[in-house]
């Protein structure tokens, strides 16, 4: 395949965010997606504007497809590959204070659960997760600065963007997790060796908060209280910890890791998280103990709670945020200010070596998905611009009849109607086509006087009786009698 494409393969969600992409670059303010039968190019635009909480995603991928001048289909590869690039350069930047550090973290991250969500859709996750973990390094960073009140600003500012990207409570925990754990154990500190620092902690406590109120509600919770339910899909711990620690992808089996190895290796990931954890305590590193502890304080409530839901929604957040802490543990030998020298003599290789081995135990996960959705990605799930483009042309301004069966993947209705919809081109949907792109609505499918002029099926479809074939793309059969 040449030119601009997408693999549609794992998940639907890449064409919803295109779909409203589109919609933004295409439409004024003030023109309101309508909710009606006649016109279903609109129904989903309607659903997301009225309780959808992602607009700073949709921009960004809005604003990716302006710029590149592509449809937002064709777009989301390039605001997936922006985004990772830019969110492992600043995490590694933030967290890491060595060369050594900055590959290892640089490594982690380029490897981590992101670079699946990319693929199968998540691109809000791929932005708004490493967005929170960079206001919240930036934020733990700067509690032994001076305060003033051009930092809250910043500070108020970053994370209502931060908030638009995914959902505005999810963002108001992590800030108040990461951010909490590193103001309590910087105070205590502080208070213990009576610093001068100690003073400014109630501005710093005054701007936690007002982020905390942004976040909530520069997403439009408040509005769209719906944004915080989260599917419960039914699954058990035994399912959801191994992928909670990035041991295999969500939804998959991918990494090859028998169940019981599976299990092990998620378990050794933890006591491996529990150590770096200890060893950031007794280094008083209050960053690295930030983030590492807050993250397993979080991790054991939703376990004792039994929340499996929210949990199975926030694989790609303790990983990274495991990596950010260990990067942050190897320091300089200068800067390092440990309470006894046996802990400064074996901390940084200890760590390294600890950094070393999580990395190589996330490997064959990553390599599982590289053969996926790299290597040996499915031929009729890679959509070409150039085979779409010349589908529109062909069909020009008459109408088309789509027929796709019901048990096939609803990413091939999909295409169509977000691809020939923003072109305004006609489209007849038979029953079974009907149900795929617009089950959610409980509308019966539409009758139509005059069938259109063509017909759409996949090219693994036998055409219909007196039908020919005019055009073939790797899905699709464009089909007129």
């Amino acid at each position: 395949m040449h030119g601009p494409g997408l693999l549609y393969f794992d998940g639907s969600d890449h064409l919803g965010y295109a779909h409203m992409a589109d919609w933004l670059t295409g439409h004024r303010v003030a023109q309101a997606p309508r909710l009606d039968p006649q016109v279903p190019y609109e129904s989903f635009i309607n659903l997301l504007f009225a309780c959808d909480s992602r607009f700073g995603t949709f921009c960004f991928l809005a604003l990716t497809s302006l710029v590149s001048g592509l449809p937002g289909m064709f777009a989301y590869p390039i605001a997936c590959n922006l985004a990772l690039a830019a969110a492992t350069l600043a995490l590694a930047a933030t967290f890491s204070k060595t060369r050594t550090g900055f590959i290892l973290l640089s490594i982690g991250l380029v490897t981590c659960h992101w670079f699946d969500y990319a693929y199968t859709g998540y691109l809000g996750k791929v932005l708004c997760f490493p967005s929170i973990f960079f206001v919240a390094g930036m934020f733990c960073n700067s509690l032994n600065d001076r305060f003033n009140p051009l930092k809250l600003s910043i500070f108020a500012l970053l994370t209502a963007a931060t908030a638009l990207m995914l959902s505005g409570p999810v963002t108001a925990l992590f800030l108040l997790i990461l951010c909490g754990a590193a103001m309590l154990m910087s105070f205590l500190l502080e208070r213990k060796m009576h610093s001068k620092h100690a003073q400014h902690f109630p501005d710093w406590a005054l701007t936690l908060f007002v982020m905390l109120a942004i976040a909530v509600l520069s997403s439009g919770t408040i509005a769209r209280p719906l944004a915080l339910l989260y599917p419960d899909y039914g699954l058990n711990w035994d399912y959801i910890l191994p992928r909670l620690a990035e041991m295999d992808t969500q939804g998959l089996v991918i990494s090859g890791f028998a169940p019981k190895i599976l299990q092990l290796t998620a378990w050794l990931t933890l006591a491996i998280w529990i150590t770096l954890g200890i060893l950031a305590l007794l280094r008083r590193n209050t960053v690295s103990f930030s983030l590492l502890a807050g993250p397993m304080l979080l991790l054991v409530s939703l376990v004792a709670l039994n929340t499996t839901g929210p949990a199975f929604q926030m694989i790609g957040t303790f990983y990274p945020l495991a990596l950010c802490g260990a990067a942050n543990l190897i320091e300089k030998n200068d800067a390092s200010k440990p309470p006894s020298p046996l802990i400064a003599l074996i901390s940084n290789p200890f760590t390294i070596a600890l950094l070393v081995v999580t990395l190589a135990m996330h490997q064959p996960r990553f390599v599982g998905v590289l053969r996926r959705y790299c290597l040996n990605p499915p031929p009729m799930h890679q959509f070409s611009m150039a085979q779409i483009d010349r589908l529109a042309e062909l069909v020009c301004q008459e109408t088309v009849v789509v027929d796709i069966d019901s048990n096939k993947a609803v990413q091939f209705p999909l295409v169509l109607l977000v691809e020939l919809g923003r072109r305004g081109i006609a489209l007849q949907w038979l029953p079974s086509a009907w149900k795929l792109a617009l089950g959610y609505r409980p509308w019966p499918p539409p009758a139509y006087e005059n069938p259109g002029t063509f017909r759409l099926t996949l090219n693994d479809a036998p055409p219909p009786e007196g039908f020919q074939v005019v055009y073939e793309t790797n899905q699709y059969r464009l089909l007129k009698k």
